[in-house]
């Protein structure tokens, strides 16, 4: 989980990532349209005020590069229920311990 304030080149892709997942510790991978690409999603566990915390849309590669997703990557998030935000938009997911959570905007 990112708190910086920079905005990444939506022109460049992401590199690749190495998660640590525990007992009750997850991610959350939320995929995006491409026009999304370089927005920021923030996060809070449910109940929480927003803290700043985010993480920008990045294009990641699949495969050899002849398709490529659009994602917005949450790691190290103790398990529960979370919200995430984009201007006006706010969704809500659930982390479970050990696990990836995928979602899609």
């Amino acid at each position: 989980m990112h708190t910086h304030h920079g905005h990444p080149d939506p022109n460049t892709a992401a590199q690749p990532s190495v998660l640590e997942l525990g007992e009750n510790v997850g991610a959350a991978v939320i995929y995006t349209p491409s026009d999304l690409n370089g927005a920021e999603i923030e996060i809070k566990p449910s109940g929480a005020g927003w803290n700043g915390a985010h993480t920008a849309v990045r294009r990641r590669p699949v495969g050899g590069g002849s398709s490529d997703l659009f994602a917005a990557l949450f790691y190290g998030l103790p398990a529960g229920p979370y919200d995430l935000r984009l201007d006006h938009d706010i969704r809500s997911i659930r982390i479970s311990g050990g696990q990836v959570t995928e979602e899609t905007w």
